[in-house]
């Protein structure tokens, strides 16, 4: 499986221009590969994002255009309902640990507008059926592996502070006005196979600018090309941190997550 899973951006989408067909793009490091994949995909459902990297395409919006406001915020909240229901799979792991063992593991926290959401769940998919958005990848496939992924010994070391992490976005526009979003496939969970930013946690003394560009860098071959290539023009947004219990539902991180990064927007002449 995973051997079918390696494959070069350019083998992945072969109506790109010559020009952007010309960066070969690679993952390496935690990313199994990296593609850049239509935007398209991720808008209408073809395509799913782990954690919740879809709240950061908010922020793109001044660079491809607000048509998507509506789709992406619709994603945004299946993002929600899917982490709050991993979340109450771990808390639930958690619990039959609790009984009877000497260390007491939190509970994940489930707020009240992560509870709102899941009541809302109908409505959200006929609103997202109104568009033509696909939510078979956020809202009806089996969570087994992440609630085990996320809940496993490793996730039972408690934080007593929020996480700290930053994700590189970077979206592509084409010569022909396509919009492409570099991705990576994550190799291990939770999320494991599925598409996510690179991106990762922040270290001692850096901002969260600094995490995002280091990790972009060390899991995408071939990204400061791209980004920094004569035959193209990259700008950059600054994102702001979001702090939220809704972002990662692994067990560290009862104290929530706190989540910053950088978006490029690069035009290919």
């Amino acid at each position: 499986m995973i051997d079918n899973l390696i494959q070069h951006t350019t083998q992945h989408n072969p109506t790109m221009s010559k020009t952007l067909k010309q960066f070969v793009i690679g993952g390496k490091d935690d990313a199994l590969k990296a593609d850049l994949v239509p935007l398209d995909d991720f808008i209408y459902g073809k395509e799913e994002l782990a954690f919740c990297h879809v709240y950061f395409l908010k922020y793109m919006q001044s660079f491809f255009g607000t048509q998507y406001e509506k789709h992406i915020d619709l994603l945004i909240k299946m993002s929600i309902i899917r982490n709050t229901y991993i979340i109450e799979g771990v808390n639930k792991k958690f619990a039959e640990h609790n009984n009877g063992a000497s260390k007491q593991l939190k509970m994940m926290t489930i707020t009240d507008e992560m509870k709102s959401l899941v009541a809302s769940e109908a409505e959200i998919r006929q609103q997202a059926k109104d568009l033509k958005i696909d939510v078979s990848l956020y809202l009806d496939y089996d969570l087994t592996n992440d609630i085990e992924d996320c809940s496993n010994e490793f996730c039972r070391k408690q934080l007593d502070q929020p996480g700290e992490a930053a994700d590189r976005v970077t979206i592509v526009k084409d010569t022909d006005g396509t919009f492409y979003l570099l991705v990576i496939t994550r190799a291990f969970g939770p999320g494991k196979y599925k598409r996510a930013y690179p991106g990762g946690f922040k270290e001692v003394n850096e901002s969260y600018e600094m995490t995002a560009f280091r990790e972009g860098t060390e899991e995408v071959q071939g990204i400061t090309q791209l980004t920094s290539s004569d035959k193209s023009t990259t700008t950059y947004i600054k994102f702001p941190v979001i702090t939220s219990f809704f972002w990662d539902p692994r067990g560290p991180f009862v104290h929530g997550m706190k989540n910053g990064g950088i978006g490029e927007c690069v035009t290919i002449h």
